[in-house]
Parts: structure tokens; sequence; C-alpha cells
């Protein structure tokens, strides 16, 4: 009589053994993090738009051309 109890308990114990060692890992149902991937998709579009103005304003700006700077005369050069 005594041995199916003890193997119902022996599995019983190996059960929540075996319980107690996958929470250890981490609960497969528990909650999980939010990943964000909205938060990072609205990034990744403003991103690209203030990349894609920048670049606009580079290419329409005269800072770094590459033409030659015009001479100023002040006098005239006197014959000789």
């Amino acid at each position: 009589m005594g041995g199916p109890i003890l193997a119902l308990q022996a599995i019983l114990l190996r059960i929540s053994a075996i319980k107690d060692w996958s929470m250890a890992l981490g609960n497969p149902q528990g909650k999980k993090a939010p990943l964000g991937v909205f938060v990072m998709l609205i990034a990744l579009v403003v991103a690209a738009f203030l990349g894609a103005a920048a670049g606009l304003i580079w290419q329409g700006s005269d800072w770094f051309s590459e033409e030659p700077e015009e001479e100023v005369l002040t006098k005239r050069a006197q014959p000789v």
C-alpha cells in the first residue's frame, strides 16, 4: 500500500522541483517588457526626415563651394 503513495509523492516532488528550477530561469508565461516597436519606428521616420532636410540645406548652401573669389581692385595701375 505504501508503494503507490510513495511513487505518487516522488512524482509530485519531482514536478515541483522542475517548476522551481524553471522559475529560476524565468517564467515563460510571465509579463514581458514591451519592445517599444512603435516608438522606434517613429524615431526612425523622424530621423530620416531630419537627415533629408539637413541634406537639402547643405546642398543648397554655398558654404563650402570651390569657386574662386573675385579680386577687388582698389587702385588703377598708372601707366608708366
